[in-house]
């Protein structure tokens, strides 16, 4: 599968989310369980494809004591096997008992990270599991971390909000941890502006409201068409928070507060939910956050730099 077409399935997963909220909900209410019957199904469905997952599975559980998890071999056989084109079929398909259809959309969508997180912390609260087992997961939730801020699904400052609010669940202090969050938000107006372009805001001065194509430089038809497609197979606040880079990058729009670009997004493209700008604010600053001794910035390095560097081909074409 391309980039395009993987591009247009994830559109269509978002599509089967958004019209059927009822068996998505389900879906989701019983995962946050601690029953584990849907992992079972799902651990079924992977059982049908590579003879001895679970064994596999449970192997590198125990074998991952010094904090490395290798599931590449896993993987591989997955793909042999066919799971991402039998997964494509039962979505496409007529079964309703099904449970693909619901769980794309949660692995996709939904809070998928931190539920597995936070299921491998309930996990270790039992003390009926030996070291070796305990290390293993402890491996495997700091491996879930890892893959979801590699493949940009997560943010560094999106864990960092998760571990507080778990934190304050197990001490019992969450109005401290709620007043905390909302003292973080940022004043509307004090983010990203380009000195030569936005004049910081000042006493009396109204917000700025200038619309997508006011930001635009040239052909904003052009580059709103493509915003418009981007945004609905791509819309965490990481992928925002880059589409913003890209376009001032490549001199595409002009310089704003976050909180415009967000607003202006939104007004342009009614039937798509953008994120608050609150996250995409984090995102912004954690990927312009310097690195190690030379100070590079986060957006100049790895896949982040690559990312970018897509999405100006992207806007480009």
């Amino acid at each position: 599968m391309g980039q395009r077409e993987y591009d247009d399935f994830k559109l269509l997963v978002k599509e089967w989310k958004d019209s059927h909220p009822e068996e998505y909900r389900a879906f989701v209410e019983e995962i946050g369980t601690k029953s584990f019957r849907v992992y079972n199904k799902m651990i079924a469905l992977a059982s049908r494809y590579v003879s001895g997952f679970q064994k596999a599975v449970r192997k590198q559980i125990l074998d991952s004591s010094c904090g490395s998890v290798d599931l590449s071999e896993l993987v591989m056989q997955f793909r042999q096997k066919g799971l991402g084109e039998e997964l494509l079929r039962q979505f496409n398909g007529q079964d309703r008992k099904s449970i693909v259809p619901a769980m794309l959309a949660w692995m996709y969508f939904g809070d998928s990270f931190e539920t597995m997180v936070a299921h491998g912390e309930d996990l270790l609260s039992q003390y009926r599991y030996n070291f070796l087992y305990r290390a293993g997961i402890v491996a495997l939730i700091k491996h879930t971390i890892d893959i979801s801020i590699k493949e940009g699904f997560r943010t560094q400052a999106d864990w960092d909000s998760f571990r507080k609010r778990q934190k304050a669940i197990k001490s019992g202090e969450i109005v401290d941890w709620a007043v905390d969050e909302v003292k973080m938000e940022p004043p509307e107006e004090d983010t990203v502006e380009a000195e030569d372009e936005v004049p910081r805001r000042t006493p009396g001065r109204k917000s700025d409201r200038r619309t997508l194509p006011e930001l635009l430089f040239d052909d904003p038809e052009r580059y709103m068409a493509k915003i418009g497609h981007r945004l609905r197979t791509y819309s965490t606040e990481s992928d925002l928070a880059r589409l913003y880079i890209a376009l001032v990058e490549y001199r595409i729009m002009r310089q704003c507060p976050i909180k415009t670009f967000r607003n202006a997004l939104q007004a342009q493209y009614e039937d798509i939910r953008i994120v608050n700008e609150r996250g995409i604010q984090r995102a912004y600053q954690n990927l312009t956050t310097p690195l190690g001794p030379n100070r590079k910035l986060m957006k100049d390095t790895g896949d982040d730099r690559a990312a970018i560097e897509e999405l100006k081909a992207f806007l480009s074409d």
